[in-house]
């Protein structure tokens, strides 16, 4: 197998690195990721911009951007390339709940999708060691990969167990809570994204309830804005008029 790596931490993440060693036991491994940190950026791009790239050895390069840009440098770079999966991560952090929305390590998924590729995002805890990352790495994608999960789905958004006690696998929903503007704006983002957390921890099926319980978060997502639930009912409306 071939895979492009990402990520929105930056080229020089040890998650990165362990992510990368992992692949290789499964192909051929090209990496294009940002050359600083780039969390929060979702799928944004650098309008107006020149960006800037740095070769760092062969098949593998840190783009002055975000990951969406890494991205589409990434595919432009190795277009003789046939990629079987673009892989974002690993995230140190989780990309869990709403915050899904906002993420870098999603919105590098996102555009690798809308380019036709399948696309993995990954996820961990912050106090993950660079082992425990090779590790529960390992051990998602060869779930994933055994089960055929991408069969069904463009992007896997992939959340690790939280500590080293490993249960098994879930599906995880991306359940909302509302904003507690009174912590966003006494305490900031990073408070409010920890009383997110906080608050979904007990709220079944979530994302967040799963891996604070030890089991592997797998959440299928698509690019797609439309409402498909209600476009065939709007154009009825609308083409009546």
């Amino acid at each position: 197998m071939k895979f492009l790596l990402t990520n929105d931490d930056g080229y020089l993440s040890r998650s990165l690195l362990a992510v990368m060693e992992v692949l290789k036991e499964y192909g051929d491994v090209y990496v294009s990721a940002p050359l600083s940190e780039k969390s929060g950026t979702s799928a944004s791009i650098s309008f107006g911009k020149n960006i800037s790239v740095k070769k760092i050895h062969n098949n593998f390069y840190a783009v002055d951007g975000t990951p969406a840009d890494s991205v589409s440098f990434g595919l432009y770079q190795f277009k003789d390339v046939e990629f079987d999966f673009i892989v974002s991560g690993c995230n140190v952090g989780y990309n869990q709940g709403k915050d899904t929305l906002f993420s870098g390590t999603i919105g590098a998924c996102i555009v690798a999708s809308l380019e036709g590729h399948k696309a993995i995002a990954l996820s961990t805890s912050s106090n993950d060691s660079f082992e425990a990352v090779k590790e529960k790495t390992k051990i998602v994608l060869d779930y994933i990969f055994e089960n055929k999960l991408t069969d069904y789905t463009d992007i896997l958004n992939v959340n690790y167990p939280r500590g080293n006690k490993v249960l098994g696998f879930k599906v995880g929903r991306i359940i909302n809570v509302k904003e507690n503007k009174d912590i966003l704006l006494e305490n900031g983002v990073e408070a409010a994204y920890k009383e997110r957390q906080e608050r979904l921890i007990d709220h079944k099926n979530s994302d967040v309830y799963y891996t604070s319980r030890g089991y592997f978060s797998i959440t299928p997502l698509k690019p797609s804005l439309e409402d498909l639930d209600i476009i065939d009912k709007f154009t009825d409306i609308i083409e009546k008029r």
